[in-house]
């Protein structure tokens, strides 16, 4: 039950709900927990609800992997980012940026500083962007980081 609370508070709500589902098969006689653990499986199925529509420009798969990405589903995410790079003919430099939030989520720091690079190569406002972003804020003591958002 504490693990699935971890999973959950950390927004990882497919693994979460796998632990609580656990939870009702192992510990049947448990009332009281099973009312909780099935409040939160609600939530969890509400979180994992996807998008049902077919994303086919680069526009609606981009605004399907920030929903993934807010959802916790940082792998899928990044899929999505993926596909939006391919059909992409230009203004690529926000799906790189969102990019690097996202593998900076999963902890992969130097892809998320390669994916800030590119955003910031493509367009010099995204130095700005990031220097003030939230999501960024782990790497605000990060030399390579603080290298990319500080002007020239």
């Amino acid at each position: 039950y504490e693990k699935a609370l971890k999973l959950f508070h950390k927004k990882q709500f497919a693994k979460a709900k796998d632990r609580l589902t656990q939870v009702i098969s192992k510990f049947p006689e448990e009332t009281e927990v099973l009312a909780r653990v099935q409040s939160f499986l609600k939530v969890c199925e509400r979180q994992l609800k996807t998008p049902k529509a077919t994303a086919n420009s680069p526009e609606e798969l981009f605004n399907q992997a920030v929903f993934y990405h807010n959802a916790g589903q940082h792998e899928r995410a990044l899929e999505n980012y993926a596909r939006a790079l391919k059909l992409s003919k230009k203004d690529q430099d926000h799906i790189y940026y969102a990019m690097a939030a996202t593998e900076l989520s999963m902890g992969s720091i130097d892809k998320a500083l390669k994916h800030l690079e590119q955003a910031i190569q493509m367009n010099q406002e995204n130095r700005f962007f990031a220097h003030n972003d939230p999501d960024f804020q782990l790497l605000a003591t990060d030399t390579t980081f603080q290298e990319l958002v500080q002007p020239d």
